[in-house]
């Protein structure tokens, strides 16, 4: 028993669970996806064509595009639709520290697979500002529309509203959900 534990804490121990933690990371960053804009009902079919073939040598330049409230966007096997962000009023056992206010964030994923995804708001999900200061979700506060954590069926959805405590005069609030943990691409939402 006493060589068990011994073999957790050592050097051997350590550098092995290290090498295979890096080893995930290589794996799964080798691959990158780019989220693109699902035509809805009321949309027009043209779509731009913002791909340029002049030089197929040089690397491509990986642009990041800012999508809008209601704009449906596809990231490898989901989509994901910002709905509506709202104020939100103090709770009585949660209220916003001074200088800052509570938002909503009603979104909507689906799995377009014929797979399992996993979906982490705590792990994929978070807001920023213009000036990149980064504001997480405020888990204390009910709004009784709790986004469902973790796997999501093939064709199923996920909806809810989440909750983030960030400065009243906050500007260039965005919504950023990092397609999966090990960074396969990455959805911006402009919230204001």
């Amino acid at each position: 028993m006493e060589k068990q534990k011994n073999f957790l804490f050592s050097k051997k121990f350590i550098a092995l669970i290290l090498s295979i933690i890096f080893l995930m990371v290589c794996i799964a960053s080798c691959t990158e996806e780019t989220p693109e804009k699902v035509e809805t009902k009321g949309e027009s079919a043209t779509q731009e064509s913002s791909e340029s073939s002049q030089n197929d040598s040089v690397e491509e330049k990986i642009e990041t595009k800012k999508y809008k409230i209601g704009e449906v966007v596809k990231l490898g096997d989901l989509t994901v639709v910002v709905k509506e962000v709202k104020d939100l009023p103090a709770q009585e056992f949660v209220k916003p520290g001074e200088g800052k206010k509570f938002i909503g964030i009603d979104l909507t994923f689906e799995n377009v697979s014929d797979k399992p995804e996993a979906i982490s708001s705590l792990l994929q999900f978070q807001v920023k500002d213009v000036d990149g200061y980064v504001y997480d979700q405020d888990f204390m506060y009910d709004t009784g529309k709790r986004f469902p954590e973790g796997e999501l069926a093939p064709g199923a959805k996920a909806s809810g509203v989440l909750p983030y405590e960030v400065p009243v005069d906050a500007k260039g609030l965005e919504f950023v959900f990092d397609g999966d943990i090990f960074g396969t691409g990455q959805v911006i939402i402009g919230l204001n």
